[in-house]
C-alpha cells in the first residue's frame, strides 16, 4: 500500500514515524540527560532496531540514511527529523502532512536558520555560523542548491557570498526537557 502513496505522503509518514520513535526511545529510557545516553554501550540510541517497518525491524539511522536520504533526495528533511536534544531543530506540534508537507519542511527550515543560538550571519567579518547539521550532511545542501552558502542565503536576506567563511557553532546533546526548565 505504500509503494502506491504520493511521494509526500511517504516522506510525511516516514518523517512522522522517525520522530514517534524517538520520542518513544526517550519516554523509555527517560530521565536521561542527553538521547546519547541511551545504550551507550551497545551502538548508541541510534542503532537499537526499534522502527517497525513493513514487518522489519530496524534502526533509527537506517530509517534516517537508508530509507529516507536514500529514497527522498530532500535537504529540508533535516529540520523535520528531531533528535530531542537542544541542538536539533524543534519538534512540531502537529504531524507532518502531504498536503502541506512543503510548507511544513519550508517553515521548520525557516524556523532552525533563524534560531541565533544555531546558525547567523557576520556580513562585517563576511562569516556564517552554522550548525553542524549543515557540515554532517553538507553533499544533501550541495546536492540541492549547489553548495551550503547557496542553501542558506535565503533564509539570511541573500547576504552572504561564497567568499563568506562558515564557521560551525557547537551541537548541544542535552536533551530538550522542558521538565528541566526553571520557573
Amino acid at each position: 500500500e505504500f509503494s502506491k502513496w504520493k511521494t509526500s505522503k511517504q516522506l510525511a509518514f516516514l518523517i512522522n514515524l522517525y520522530n514517534a520513535q524517538t520520542l518513544s526511545l526517550i519516554v523509555d529510557n527517560y530521565p536521561v540527560k542527553s538521547i546519547k545516553d541511551i545504550a551507550s554501550d551497545s551502538g548508541g540510541p541510534w542503532e537499537q532496531p526499534i522502527v517497525n517497518l513493513f514487518g522489519n525491524k530496524i534502526s533509527l539511522n537506517a530509517l534516517e540514511h537508508e530509507v529516507i536520504r536514500k529514497n527522498y533526495p530532500e535537504a529540508r528533511v533535516h529540520f523535520a527529523l528531531v533528535c530531542a536534544a537542544l541542538g536539533c531543530p524543534v519538534l512540531i506540534n502537529t504531524p507532518y502532512k502531504a498536503a502541506i508537507l512543503d510548507n511544513q519542511l519550508n517553515e521548520q527550515t525557516k524556523v532552525f536558520l533563524l534560531d541565533k543560538d544555531k546558525n547567523s550571519i557576520d556580513t562585517r567579518n563576511m562569516v556564517l555560523r552554522l550548525s553542524p547539521i549543515f557540515d554532517w550532511f553538507k553533499e544533501d545542501f550541495i546536492s540541492k542548491s549547489g553548495s551550503v552558502i547557496e542553501f542558506v542565503n535565503p533564509y539570511f536576506s541573500n547576504q552572504a557570498t561564497e567568499e563568506f567563511k562558515i564557521e560551525y557553532t557547537n551541537y548541544d546533546w542535552s536533551l530538550n526537557d522542558h521538565s528541566a526548565e526553571k520557573n
